[in-house]
């Protein structure tokens, strides 16, 4: 099935008012570039860059239009918006603007996205956040990123780019669209497999934008499959039959999210768990992506939504908030502490790290009522500093008695059984020194 035709429905002129509307991509081979300087949006809280695309062969010359456009109830603007995974940061495709205004550079994924996806015919209207949005000015992505879950709301479709045919992908969208139940082959189960590896499956944002979504399509190749198909394989997934093929196979966080969902603010911690494994290449995303998923997101973003933060900050004013709107203690049940330096409290999750097995009281058991110290928990926050991060978690509780050793912490995963062991016998030792 090829990429399904789109017709333009906006009917405003096809033509931008800024006379340096022009951009033209091309390779980027190391030579002295200058710079393009952004246009500033006029309202930080309502406008977007729309990106449109030029009409061309794949082999063509990739030609583009940035128009500024308002996103507001009263306003028809008409755009699809681009998910896709940046993969290798370096920026060696070069958008030239024109008029000796100054080059743009993009990756290879993203141009490879818009080569793939623009029209032989006609323009395409696209929204791309490493295009319409300004990345060296941090004030641009604060405002930019807290309005990201209007912006895909807003589209008229999302196209999710998996990159071009490779390990059999083609096959694989095949049996996605159509098959009934996992493929009997192993040969096809390892194709499916492979295209649930690629690294857009794993990347945090993407939860935001698919579940945000009026209509999403899914393209690899010269395929496209609507997002529905590749929804129905969730449950495919979690019967855990393709781990006949990769026993260490996890269902993407991506395809546990329904389409159109959100959760209420006291289910942040949820999701901050059940995404731990996910990827971004900021670790500040792993709580940021996440606040478009809340049904109530504003207290969140507009305090947290800050790339001005440092990690350890935007981490425990997360974990500051969690305690204070649930009242209770279960975030502990989230911090894992491993031998690398860690500047943040104790008590704090460090969301970077994955999270393999699950944590007592965070996945299925998380209904035991786990509140020895009584309910609501009593906590308080105690801040420091310039910036009057938190610091200290006071607690209340009773002494039942006094620690005298501390055991190594058993790996995890397991995959050095010789490790395993050592901990499992230190641990042995410690019981029997006390019986």
């Amino acid at each position: 099935m090829s990429v399904p035709a789109v017709s333009r429905t906006d009917g405003s002129d096809s033509r931008s008012s800024n006379p340096f509307a022009f951009s033209t991509f091309g390779s980027y081979s190391g030579r002295s570039v200058k710079q393009y300087v952004y246009r500033p949006l006029e309202d930080e809280h309502r406008d977007v860059r729309i990106v449109c695309i030029e009409p061309g062969e794949w082999q063509d010359e990739l030609r583009c239009r940035i128009m500024h456009k308002q996103i507001k109830p009263s306003v028809s603007v008409y755009y699809e918006a681009l998910s896709y995974a940046w993969e290798d940061p370096e920026l060696t495709e070069v958008i030239d603007r024109g008029y000796a205004q100054g080059k743009l550079r993009t990756t290879k994924s993203c141009a490879s996205a818009i080569r793939r996806l623009r029209y032989r015919d006609r323009e395409r209207y696209l929204w791309i956040d490493a295009l319409s949005i300004n990345q060296h000015n941090v004030l641009e992505r604060n405002s930019q990123v807290r309005m990201m879950g209007d912006i895909y709301e807003r589209a008229s479709r999302i196209v999710v780019y998996l990159g071009e045919d490779a390990d059999n992908s083609l096959h694989a969208m095949r049996q996605i669209d159509t098959a009934i139940g996992i493929p009997a082959g192993i040969s096809d189960q390892e194709a499916v497999l492979l295209l649930f590896k690629r690294p857009w499956f794993n990347r945090v944002w993407v939860i935001q934008e698919v579940v945000r979504a009026k209509s999403v399509s899914v393209v690899c190749g010269q395929i496209s499959v609507p997002w529905k198909r590749f929804a129905i394989w969730q449950h495919y997934l979690s019967e855990g039959s393709l781990r006949k093929v990769d026993r260490h196979f996890q269902t993407p966080g991506v395809l546990l999210h329904g389409q159109g969902s959100t959760q209420g603010t006291g289910q942040l911690l949820q999701l901050l768990y059940n995404t731990r494994n996910c990827l971004s290449s900021d670790p500040r995303d792993k709580v940021i992506a996440l606040f478009g998923l809340l049904s109530q997101p504003e207290q969140h973003q507009r305090r947290l939504t800050d790339y001005n933060m440092s990690v350890e900050e935007l981490y425990s004013e997360t974990a500051a908030d969690v305690i204070n709107e649930t009242f209770t203690l279960e975030l502990l049940c989230c911090v894992r502490r491993y031998t690398q330096p860690c500047n943040m409290p104790s008590w704090v999750p460090d969301w970077s790290i994955s999270m393999f097995p699950s944590s007592i009281g965070m996945n299925g058991d998380r209904g035991v009522p786990f509140n020895a110290g009584g309910q609501p928990a009593f906590a308080r926050i105690l801040r420091q500093g310039p910036r009057n991060t938190p610091s200290a978690l006071g607690v209340r509780g009773v002494r039942l008695s006094r620690i005298h050793q501390i055991a190594a912490v058993l790996p995890s995963p397991i995959v050095d059984y010789g490790a395993f062991s050592v901990v499992l016998r230190f641990w042995l030792s410690m019981v029997s020194d006390e019986t």
